[in-house]
């Protein structure tokens, strides 16, 4: 599978440059990257079948809930490091319903830790940390849709 930076450094190019719709191809693997409209996230898809529909946009101008209520959280504390979603999904705190999570406010981490689950079309994609420091604070609930971009936790 062509690697989640990558990935990521692509959906930043398409939104920097509004681009719509791009397609890579790395030997027999490929990826299309799909944007819906000018200020909806992209969609990434691969060339396995969707397992879902994807979820219905919110019309223009209804208040994301959740996204709005992270992104105050994380400007609320205003100082620190805030680990960002990489991509659409369902977050998970733990690795599974009986664990304990991965953390929680006040965890020590580090640049490997990981911090949560993402599932995106049926696969579990763990996040980790990237940088050392203590969580402060976590701004999204188990279960939760987030969005690309969109703030998970904020660090000290």
């Amino acid at each position: 599978m062509i690697d989640r930076k990558t990935i990521e450094d692509l959906i930043k190019m398409m939104v920097d440059h509004e681009i719509v719709e791009l397609d890579v191809a790395d030997g027999d693997q490929s990826v299309t990257i799909r944007r819906a409209g000018a200020f909806a996230a992209p969609q990434v898809t691969t060339s396995a079948p969707p397992a879902a529909a994807p979820a219905p946009l919110q019309p223009q101008g209804a208040p994301a809930a959740p996204a709005a209520e992270s992104a105050r959280h994380a400007a609320g504390g205003g100082e620190g490091h805030v680990i960002k979603s990489p991509m659409v999904g369902t977050f998970y705190s733990r690795p599974n319903p009986d664990a304990e999570p991965f953390v929680s406010a006040g965890a020590k981490v580090s640049d490997s830790t990981v911090v949560c689950l993402i599932e995106a079309m049926k696969v579990f994609n763990e996040i980790k940390a990237e940088c050392r420091g203590t969580i402060a604070e976590v701004l999204v609930n188990d279960g939760d849709a987030v969005e690309y971009g969109q703030p998970l936790f904020r660090m000290k």
